[in-house]
């Protein structure tokens, strides 16, 4: 399979773009857009050789099987070997009940430390985070996980996806969980984010 050939030229360029270390946010405004990069990501990360875990909003994940069969994925072999797992948001960001920042970043470590490095390149994860735009505290919670994150990605082997729904927020990108992120990919192409602030951590409420 030679992915070039089977994507636009823009989202070639974008995946190819991330690597470990890096940390990025997408804000999506449709299931059509976000299973697109989605996929995207997921299949050239595979070709990479890196182990690649997808948190799905979704409990049924055919929607993203499907996109990564349109793009020749075997997914059945990929999710056999251990490559590819696609779980859902109640057995990772919520499986406490409820969505605690601290247990979700040793979640996150333990996929990380965890990942033979004989087997894989590294490790690629990509979440549909599930926040609650209408609920500050809901906000404060991703905001603190996501600034956490950020002193974990660098010089570590995983690399990170973080996908919000643009509907949550008016259609507006959340100033808060914008600025948590080094990076932006919109447009499909990645971007130094320029509201990313390093000490963000410190403005938000524990």
């Amino acid at each position: 399979m030679n992915s070039s050939h089977i994507m636009p030229y823009e989202a070639n360029e974008l995946i190819d773009r991330c690597k470990p270390g890096d940390h990025i946010c997408m804000f999506y405004r449709s299931e059509k857009e976000r299973n697109m990069i989605v996929s995207y990501f997921i299949m050239i990360g595979l070709e990479g050789g890196e182990r690649v875990l997808y948190i799905d909003r979704n409990e049924d994940h055919s929607a993203i099987i499907r996109a990564l069969q349109k793009l020749s994925v075997d997914t059945d072999s990929a999710m056999a070997s251990g490559q590819l797992s696609i779980v859902d948001q109640k057995s990772t960001f919520l499986s406490l009940g409820y969505f605690d920042p601290d247990h979700m970043i040793s979640q996150l470590k333990n996929y990380s430390e965890t990942t033979p490095k004989e087997r894989f390149s590294g490790l690629r994860l990509i979440g549909d985070v599930p926040c609650d735009g209408g609920c500050q505290t809901s906000i404060d919670n991703f905001v603190k996980c996501e600034c956490e994150l950020n002193h974990f990605f660098p010089g570590s082997n995983a690399s990170a996806l973080c996908l919000y729904d643009l509907s949550l927020f008016a259609g507006t990108p959340h100033p808060q969980i914008l600025s948590a992120h080094p990076l932006i990919l919109r447009n499909n192409q990645i971007f130094e984010n320029p509201d990313y602030q390093p000490h963000l951590k410190s403005d938000v409420s524990e």
